[in-house]
């Protein structure tokens, strides 16, 4: 069977895309051309120079992590793009785009157990991009601490020494540096001196920690995408509350979720609300699974993988 060439990308997004482009072309007198595509899955030029072939980048990660993939030089380098999500796409002034695949697992819940407020669970990261949502999770964390509300915080990295953290925030203004872009220094620094009380470890089962809580605080790393920190949330049957994209472009899915704006004060009021009521309403639509299901399949690794394989048909095969 043909394959095509990749580099960068997870064994299983390579295997599922291969598989959709052999069934795309397979009735056709282009499968062969199949080995001559190459997919790129982010951009790293300590991978060498692109082979001579139909070069394909997977736009992944986005600016606020990986900045120099988004300069025209790069981008220019590559015969196709396809970035993960629309809002991406628009930004960049591209037609074509697929969302991130997520697996979605919905898991037994006992909801004896739910007794705990709110959650985030987040690695903590950094970075010095204008469109970075790192600096906002961190002053959020301590904001909700602040407020006595049963707030907890868990994952990686929280209560690295300092002089690690030092390095990883001078890191992310060099990475700005080496795009040629000029970084932001109090995105870059901010709560530099706050310690995490509210910090409680790292977690072995995701989800199980997270249907303890009522509400699960999901804070995107850009405003640009959505990763699987949303569906988890919706996994554990917890009333997700966003910080990301807007979700009005999915009809059902956007019943489930108390989008805000990514601001302290956003967090602040809806917690000094009174909100039983609004809470109610959302944890009834995360429980009705099937009405939202139709959303979520557009997340599905094969969905992902058939609409990739789609573009490149419509972009190359068809020259």
């Amino acid at each position: 069977m043909e394959k095509i060439s990749v580099r960068g990308m997870p064994l299983d997004l390579e295997m599922s895309i291969n598989n959709a482009l052999v069934k795309q072309v397979n009735s056709s007198n282009d499968s062969h051309k199949i080995s001559e595509l190459h997919f790129e899955f982010n951009y790293d030029k300590t991978r060498g120079k692109l082979p001579n072939k139909f070069n394909i980048l997977i736009l992944w990660e986005p600016e606020s992590v990986m900045p120099w993939q988004y300069k025209k030089s790069v981008l220019n380098k590559f015969n196709l793009i396809i970035p993960m999500s629309p809002w991406r796409a628009k930004n960049l002034g591209i037609t074509n785009w697929v969302f991130h695949p997520s697996k979605i697992e919905f898991i037994s819940i006992n909801e004896n157990l739910r007794n705990k407020n709110v959650v985030m669970i987040n690695a903590a990261k950094f970075s010095a991009s204008n469109q970075s949502l790192y600096g906002i999770r961190r002053k959020i964390s301590k904001k909700l601490h602040s407020m006595n509300i049963g707030y907890e915080l868990y994952g990686q990295n929280w209560h690295m020494k300092k002089s690690k953290e030092l390095r990883e925030r001078i890191w992310a203004i060099r990475k700005e540096l080496s795009a040629f872009n000029f970084p932001n220094l109090c995105e870059a620094f901010s709560e530099i001196t706050y310690n995490y009380p509210e910090f409680l470890g790292p977690v072995d089962d995701k989800l199980s920690k997270l249907s303890e809580y009522r509400y699960t605080l999901v804070i995107e790393n850009d405003l640009d995408w959505i990763t699987e920190k949303l569906f988890d949330a919706l996994s554990a049957r917890c009333v997700p509350i966003y910080i990301g994209p807007d979700l009005s472009r999915f009809k059902q899915l956007r019943k489930c979720v108390i989008q805000l704006a990514p601001s302290v004060k956003a967090i602040e009021q809806f917690f000094n609300s009174h909100n039983a009521g609004l809470y109610n309403l959302k944890k009834a639509a995360v429980n009705d699974i099937s009405s939202y299901s139709e959303d979520l399949k557009q997340f599905a690794l094969e969905s992902v993988s058939e609409k990739i394989s789609t573009i490149v048909k419509n972009n190359y095969f068809r020259l």
